[in-house]
């Protein structure tokens, strides 16, 4: 019989292993900086590391031809809520916060939840977190980045404003961020420039904002003459690229109320203590008590960060 030998060890938590198909590189996922990052090394010698992610990265896979490697990324988490006679209301839960998950010896990032036990263990955690009952969340949606461009160019793209000019590129994942301060129509993939932006990996609050920004301009997009007559084909579209279990009747009921002009939806964060020096998991604010985000029946105002 064979014997088995270590490939790689560290003091880190490192996973989903997977060798290219003509057997020459290693991808994973892991790394020290306390959100896991997909790394690549030669095999079988092990030399390398090279980090091709840069906003948290999980689940490499190799394509068939092995010229492309595909990951997961966290950028967001977002619960929605929908409730007869409210406003649509969205909770940002920071991916940065840190949590006990199980099995692991140390914090992990919030967002490391899907790594480690997919949406199940993500729901559970969230719930913990924010003190939800026992029956939230119930349901989920998984969106890829292509979901938020199909969304975007389906409405016939969006208007935004934007403060100051956004500037990054990242040549480990091959893209640019670079949009202009000013009003100006954004397509899917500027979309996806716009929420993917960050200065620096300690500044996630700033892609929140962004994230924000996006959302008020969907919302406003789907006011706009001739738009509720996409929103069956768009969801349509949507269902082929996301991972969920929403029925279509839920989707376009989710659609209603997003479609509501007397009720813009109202957007939250919770809010986080101050960091402490170069630490990367931040931690909730002291003076929050559960449930962070209640129902309107019991709700109180919920700090924003």
């Amino acid at each position: 019989t064979g014997s088995e030998e270590a490939f790689l060890q560290t003091r880190q938590h490192e996973g989903w292993a997977r060798v290219s198909p003509d057997g020459e590189l290693l991808a994973y996922a892991g790394g020290p900086t306390g959100f896991p990052e997909v790394y690549v090394r030669r095999f079988p010698g092990g030399e390398g590391g090279w980090q091709v992610s840069s906003a948290t990265g999980r689940q490499p896979r190799w394509s068939a031809d092995g010229t492309e490697l595909y990951y997961w990324e966290s950028d967001q988490l977002m619960l929605v809520r929908v409730e007869a006679g409210a406003p649509l209301r969205i909770l940002q839960v920071p991916i940065e916060l840190g949590v006990n998950l199980p099995g692991q010896p140390e914090m992990e990032a919030l967002g490391a939840s899907y790594r480690d036990g997919g949406v199940a263990l993500t729901a559970d955690v969230v719930a913990a977190v924010i003190g939800l009952p026992d029956d939230e969340p119930s349901r989920f949606v998984v969106m890829p980045r292509k979901a938020l461009r199909t969304l975007v160019d389906g409405l016939g793209d969006v208007d935004i404003n934007l403060t100051r000019n956004l500037n990054h590129r990242d040549r480990r994942q091959g893209y640019t961020v670079n949009l202009q301060a000013g009003r100006q129509i954004l397509n899917g993939l500027q979309a996806e420039q716009l929420v993917r932006y960050r200065p620096d990996a300690h500044r996630e609050q700033e892609r929140r904002l962004n994230q924000q920004t996006l959302i008020q301009a969907i919302y406003d997009q789907l006011q706009t003459p001739g738009t509720l007559m996409r929103v069956p084909d768009l969801i349509s579209d949507l269902l082929e690229t996301v991972d969920t279990d929403l029925s279509r009747t839920e989707w376009l009921s989710l659609a209603a109320a997003a479609l509501d002009p007397r009720q813009p939806p109202e957007i939250t964060s919770l809010s986080l203590a101050a960091r402490e020096g170069e630490q990367p998991l931040r931690q909730l604010k002291a003076d929050l008590t559960r449930p962070l985000w209640p129902s309107n029946r019991d709700r109180s105002p919920v700090s924003s960060e």
